[in-house]
């Protein structure tokens, strides 16, 4: 018959001797199979008698006195902590990196956080160089609980002994680990018959994984994010330097155009200086402090992608005032709408509006389309500009013209009912190369091949030049606008005029005369060099080139010079090195264009007469105006390291820590200890003494461990003065302990809990050893049957 989900006691006469304590070979004795119970009980009946545990007397049942007896314990609370610690440190990170990482504005301005960054930043180092050792310690519970449970404990000691000191937690242990799986795996690939794994169980692989995967979460968390310093709004008044309303014109127009000239012809990215910078609109994504600059350089590189179909590019930009920090709030300032397209120099009603053009020595203007001038014929009007020069070995000739007069008082910003202002400025292009003084450059010969440049000969020089056109539209208004230094944008504009021009003592002297122009009349003049209400330039190309408005072009956008060789006298082979400037394209004279517009703005917003503030006003009649500064704070700003992979770690960690720990047997089960400690290693070695002298060393990898292979390599119920090892597998599990001294009789029991077991086996296990097992809790023998085998 077999014994299954049964109890079996085994009980031995007093007389018969104890033999030394060693243990039993469990992997021996549950080889026994159900015949070998059969064939013995038949053969001698006698010997044993079975009893049914509700029929079994207490005093059947071994008692040690009170003082001798080890008390399993549970450890909820430990095993609470070790379930919920990892997912708090997860979610520590994961805030962190939610409110200072992920939500970190690329502008530097940062938002008001409940936590200081300064605290979260330090707080988190600190409990990374902890939670290594306090996730060790909790595991190290878990690894005591299961150690306790017959699946999945280790086979035997020798596996066992894998798990002291917890080097599932340290790199060393890693190593040897992977030596044991390489000498294993060498010798099953050699053939060799006594291979067998003295390698750790899989528990420890699972708990060097979890330690495996903390240990490299944790480094790259600290390398995820790093320590900085940004900004954050404050109620702080900012000083501002530049104009407002009242001030808007209280210079000389000339003023404002030699100062854009000047910025212009430096070449650097058109955006104020300082704190101040231009303004996208409202919505637009990703605005950087040079938004203006960014923006036509894209607009460039499109021309030079499409020549054929130049594309309408409108650009909406707003100025504020200059400032001596970065500042938000609602100020006056300059909103200007600016769409350059270069265009053929034939495209009159095409794109042109103002210039028609025939060749390069005749064309007419808007206002008097009858009526053709000669090439190189001086102009009357304050609104048209020729100029004919050669600079540095390239040959030009340009008309430029706007729509508006240049300057006049009643056509300033002091009407906001006529806003937004229109005007348009038109350039017509022409450049050659004599070629007794210069040689063509790549621009030049790309050009020929150009859909919007075509060429037209001279007949005053018999040059042939090629030509194109540069038109741009300017609408412009000034007012108040909501400006956000987050975003770099700005919204709710509303219009408001300037203030009436200043110095009108006679405006006869256009030096004494005071206001801002149109932004096109701005730009005329710095292009030209003609001020207002003049028809003359301050500069003379035919005396000195660099001064106009081609050479300003090829150096604001930064034209690199070109050096060769020329022959000085053909008969003497004498050569010299000659430097000459390229020739202009059409999306190269388009950019500068929309450069001298944004240099224009920003020149009549820069400066004022003195340093004032804003706040807003008490009476509640007047526009809503103010100013305010922004206030350093510490920050956390992204690190080397994506925050995504230690999180994906941290997440995994979690998982594998957590989820095993909620198995209600190892979460409320009891067990000998709260961790495998030193006591416990201490008793193990104690109880088999034998085994361990016969150990070789204390290295692990030493093939001279074997000895331990014949011990169970679990921890089961324990008395005060002795160690319970259970070695199963999980459909024959089976716990024993030997008798302490204070059990008085010789009486061992042994529980089976599921599998077979032999009384051939048991008895002669109980003539080898002098004992099975005891139990110290006999309330835990309560339920099922009992055999008791008498000798």
């Amino acid at each position: 018959m077999a014994y299954r989900s049964t109890d079996l006691f085994i009980t031995r006469d007093s007389s018969h001797s104890p033999s030394p304590s060693r243990s039993i070979n469990s992997k021996w004795l549950l080889n026994e199979t159900q015949d070998d119970i059969k064939a013995t009980l038949s053969a001698s009946p006698s010997t044993f008698e079975l009893h049914n545990m509700n029929e079994t007397p207490e005093r059947m049942l071994p008692q040690l006195p009170p003082e001798a007896r080890y008390r399993l314990r549970r450890h909820i609370l430990r095993s609470l902590l070790n379930t919920l610690g990892p997912p708090v440190v997860l979610t520590i990170y994961a805030l962190v990196v939610y409110f200072y990482i992920v939500n970190n504005d690329p502008s530097g301005v940062v938002p008001f956080h409940p936590l200081n960054a300064r605290v979260a930043y330090y707080s988190w180092l600190v409990l990374s160089a902890f939670v290594l050792a306090w996730a060790k310690a909790g595991i190290a519970g878990y690894e005591a609980a299961a150690l306790g449970r017959p699946s999945m404990a280790p086979a035997n000691a020798a596996r066992f002994m894998w798990h002291s000191d917890r080097i599932w937690s340290e790199f060393t242990g890693w190593c040897k680990a992977v030596a044991v799986c390489y000498r294993y795996l060498k010798g099953k690939a050699l053939g060799r018959r006594n291979t067998e794994w003295d390698g750790p169980s899989l528990l420890w692989f699972y708990l060097a994984l979890t330690s495996i995967v903390l240990h490299i979460a944790v480094p790259l968390a600290g390398l995820s994010m790093e320590f900085s310093i940004a900004m954050r709004l404050s109620d702080r008044p900012a000083i501002i330097l530049g104009a407002n309303e009242t001030t808007f014109n209280s210079r000389p127009p000339d003023d404002i155009a030699e100062q854009a000239n000047a910025r212009w012809r430096l070449g650097n990215p058109t955006t104020p200086e300082g704190a101040a910078i231009i303004y996208a609109p409202d919505g637009t994504p990703s605005v950087s402090t040079t938004y203006f600059e960014d923006t036509i350089q894209d607009n460039y590189q499109k021309n030079l992608q499409n020549p054929s179909g130049p594309l309408n590019q409108t650009i909406s930009f707003f100025t504020g005032p200059s400032v001596s920090e970065r500042a938000y709030g609602r100020v006056w300032g300059f909103l200007n709408h600016l769409a350059c397209t270069p265009v053929s120099p034939y495209a009159f009603g095409n794109g042109l509006k103002l210039l028609n053009v025939s060749g390069v020595h005749e064309w007419s203007t808007w206002d008097n389309l009858t009526t053709a001038r000669s090439w190189n014929a001086p102009t009357d009007s304050q609104s048209v500009y020729v100029s004919n020069a050669t600079m540095l070995g390239v040959t030009y000739h340009y008309v430029i013209t706007n729509n508006y007069p240049p300057y006049s008082f009643d056509t300033t910003y002091m009407n906001a009912s006529e806003f937004p202002l229109r005007a348009r400025i038109e350039l017509i292009m022409w450049q050659t190369f004599n070629p007794l003084t210069s040689i063509p450059d790549e621009t030049f010969k790309s050009m020929s091949s150009h859909p919007l440049v075509k060429s037209s000969l001279n007949p005053f020089n018999n040059l042939t030049y090629l030509g194109y056109g540069v038109s741009c539209a300017a609408q412009s208004s000034v007012g108040l606008a909501s400006i956000s230094t987050t975003t770099n944008t700005y919204s709710d504009f509303s219009p408001l005029a300037a203030n009436k021009p200043l110095g009108e003592v006679d405006l006869s002297l256009v030096s004494q005369r005071s206001g801002t122009p149109h932004i096109h009349a701005l730009v005329y003049d710095a292009f030209t060099s003609v001020p207002p209400e003049l028809t003359s330039p301050k500069c003379d190309p035919s005396t000195y080139a660099g001064c106009d408005g081609w050479a300003g072009a090829n150096r604001a956008t930064n034209g690199v010079p070109i050096f060769f060789s020329a022959e000085l006298n053909p008969t003497s082979g004498r050569t010299s090195e000659k430097i000459q400037l390229p020739s202009i394209s059409p999306e190269r004279m388009t950019l500068a264009m929309q450069k001298l517009f944004g240099e224009a703005a920003i020149a009549a917003m820069s400066t004022s007469t003195g340093n004032w503030t804003s706040s807003p006003s008490t009476n509640s009649s007047e526009p809503t105006r103010f100013m305010y500064g922004l206030q350093p704070v510490p920050n956390i700003i992204p690190g080397i390291i994506h925050y995504m992979y230690p999180l994906v770690l941290l997440a995994i960690w979690v998982l594998l820590t957590v989820l095993p720990q909620l198995h209600p047997t190892l979460f409320f089960g009891r067990r000998w200890g709260p961790i495998l400690d030193g006591i416990t290693m201490f008793r193990l070695g104690a109880e088999w003494t034998g085994h361990v002298h016969r150990l070789h060393t204390g290295d692990l990898l030493h093939l001279g461990n074997t000895s331990l292979r014949g011990i169970p390599g679990m921890i089961g119920d324990m008395n005060d003065t002795s160690v319970g090892i259970d070695m199963s597998q999980d459909r024959n599990r089976f716990e024993y302990k030997r008798a302490g001294a204070g059990a008085g009789v010789g009486e061992a029991k042994m529980r089976m809990m599921a599998g077979t077991v032999t009384p051939s086996g048991i008895d002669a296990a109980s003539e080898e050893f002098g004992f099975v097992g005891l139990s110290t809790r006999p309330a835990r023998c309560d339920r099922g049957r009992y055999y008791t085998l008498k000798r």
